[in-house]
This record gives structure tokens, C-alpha cells and sequence, in this order.
């Protein structure tokens, strides 16, 4: 009966949100690999790799790389923090004049680099087989000024004028509320869990996340997750497909 209703949990998080999708949504992949040293009970520090594609699937989004600390002084609180560097691909940009169909300004895909910071508060809360967890996290981004490609006017005929985008810095406050499930005598551990990113002005998204661990061994674990993420902005929803290996020693 707990399985059933754990299934049907992860079942309505994920369908509710995607029944209002429209056909225009994105299918996104997000590939991870993580190192993990535990130096004792109470600390750990980490290292991970992540690789991300967009426009279902067909183009890169981002790569990033990431070192962090863990300190876990009781078995339901842990404190984190870390630092991450992102290579980030910003995608094609056209700019429509006011009648909407002649192009005032062109600016071709390019690269350019995040800077961000992270700490973070997770408390769990374990009742029978389910683990229920809060984690609240700060996050602090950078991006430094660069000097892109831009055209006044289509690409093919129009003048080059190069555009400066100044330096910009983000604070976010993600909440994510977390159900797990401690299946027995398995080694697969299924999780639901919605996260709110609270930024600026107002709630930015919502994640809503289906998935499972596998642990291969003490060492070896492999992850799967389906996720769906609700912009509140101006940039379209998206659906993404994650996978993940972590090596502990």
C-alpha cells in the first residue's frame, strides 16, 4: 500500500503541471558525473561535471564544473557549499522592428561564462520507509561584461555593430521540498520533490522532479529523473530527461 502510494505521488506531481503544456515546450537531456570523499562522519567534499543539451536535444546549452563542502554535524541536518563555473551558450537572437516583420537587429549564437556560489541548509525528516527533506538554498551568479557579435538588420547584408553586455549578478533563493522512499530489501530509492526559485522580483520557476537512485554498490550509484519546469518569466517551459553517476570513496 505504501509503494502504490508513493507511485501515485510521483505520478500526479509530474502529470499535473504537463498536461497544460503546449506543443511548443522543449525536450531537454542533462548528463551529470559526480566524485564524492567522505574525510569522516561528519564531512565530505565533492567535485562534479555536467553536460546539458536544449531544442530537443539537438544543441548545447551548457557545461559546467563544480567543487563543494558538506558538513553534517546530526543525521538529519546537513550544511553545503561550493562554487560552480558555468560555459554557457546563449542561443541565436533576432529583434523584430514595430511592424514585426522587418528585422531591426541580429545577434549570432555565442559563448560566455557564469560564476556562481552556493550554500545551502537541508534538513530530513524520516518517518518509516519515506524521508521527507527541506532544503533551502542560496545561490549568487555572475556574469562578466563581453562584447558580442551583432548585426543592425539581417546578417547576409547588414552592417556589423558589435554590442557590449555589461557585467550582471543574480541572487536566488531555491526551496525544495523532498519525498523519498526506502524500498526494502531494493536498491533503487524513488524521490518526488518540487523546488521554487524565489529571485528579484518575485518567483522566477517551479521544478517538479521524478526519480530514482540506483546503488550498484557502496561506490557506484546511478540516477534517473524526469523533470518538468514551469518559467515564470519570459522563456518558454521545458521538459528534461537526467541522468547521473556518482563514484563515493
Amino acid at each position: 500500500m505504501r509503494r502504490f502510494t508513493f507511485l501515485l505521488l510521483m505520478s500526479t506531481i509530474l502529470s499535473l503541471p504537463m498536461m497544460a503544456q503546449d506543443e511548443g515546450t522543449e525536450n531537454c537531456l542533462w548528463m551529470s558525473a559526480e566524485l564524492q570523499k567522505k574525510i569522516n562522519k561528519q564531512w565530505s567534499i565533492g567535485t562534479e561535471v555536467e553536460y546539458r543539451l536544449r531544442d530537443d536535444m539537438k544543441n548545447t546549452d551548457r557545461w559546467t564544473a563544480s567543487v563543494s563542502a558538506a558538513y553534517k554535524p546530526y543525521k538529519w541536518l546537513k550544511f553545503d557549499a561550493g562554487y560552480k563555473f558555468i560555459r554557457l551558450q546563449n542561443p541565436f537572437e533576432q529583434k523584430l522592428a514595430a511592424n514585426g516583420q522587418t528585422v531591426k537587429r541580429e545577434t549570432p549564437a555565442y559563448w560566455s561564462n557564469r560564476h556562481r556560489l552556493f550554500a545551502s541548509v537541508t534538513g530530513t525528516l524520516s518517518l518509516g520507509q519515506f524521508d521527507i527533506s527541506l532544503r533551502e538554498r542560496w545561490q549568487y551568479t555572475y556574469r562578466p561584461e563581453i562584447t558580442v557579435e551583432s548585426y543592425d538588420g539581417l546578417m547576409e547584408d547588414g552592417d556589423r555593430d558589435d554590442k557590449v553586455k555589461e557585467g550582471k549578478a543574480s541572487h536566488v533563493l531555491r526551496s525544495r521540498l523532498e519525498v523519498g522512499y526506502n524500498i526494502p530489501r531494493s536498491n533503487i530509492d524513488p524521490y518526488v520533490n518540487v523546488e521554487l526559485y524565489h529571485a528579484a522580483g518575485g518567483l522566477d520557476k517551479i521544478r517538479y522532479t521524478a526519480g530514482a537512485d540506483w546503488k550498484i554498490t557502496k561506490q557506484h550509484t546511478l540516477g534517473a529523473f524526469l523533470r518538468y519546469v514551469d518559467d515564470k518569466g519570459d522563456d518558454p517551459d521545458y521538459r528534461v530527461i537526467g541522468l547521473s553517476y556518482k563514484y563515493k570513496f
